[in-house]
């Protein structure tokens, strides 16, 4: 007989951060629009954009860490600094169950930088963590 052996799989990242970000936002009275897409032609001024990045790595067989790139556009600088120091803050706070997703622990990659926007005159401010999850249930 051969032997088989069990499909792990993870869930997608981009849902993980857009779910506890968008939630725990919204609990602070947070009004910025939570996604992994700009809205166009209708771009709100106010927005965090979710998108998976690397580095990733699987450090055993039931995690998985996925880094994740969290840009955070508002009309003005301080705004857009201080809408970024917050999100890194929820994001290294997550713990827990997220949704369907079991998330471990949190690491930074990168703290909240400026990070001019060629396409836009907004500014934006982004940062890198990685969620480390727990394996889906099949």
């Amino acid at each position: 007989m051969i032997p088989t052996f069990e499909v792990i799989t993870f869930p997608p990242i981009e849902p993980v951060g857009i779910l506890r970000l968008s939630g725990a936002l919204t609990n602070l009275g947070d009004d910025a629009l939570v996604s992994d897409t700009i809205p166009s032609p209708d771009r709100p001024g106010r927005i965090v954009k979710v998108t998976a990045g690397g580095p990733s790595s699987r450090p055993n067989l039931v995690t998985t860490v996925r880094s994740t790139i969290l840009e955070c556009w508002d009309v003005d600088r301080d705004d857009a600094a201080n809408l970024c120091e917050r999100v890194y803050a929820i994001a290294m706070a997550t713990r827990g169950s997220v949704g369907d997703a079991w998330v471990r622990y949190m690491m930074s990659v990168g703290e909240p930088t400026y990070f001019p926007d060629p396409r836009t005159d907004l500014p934006r401010y982004q940062c890198t963590v990685s969620f480390a999850l727990a394996p889906t249930t099949n």
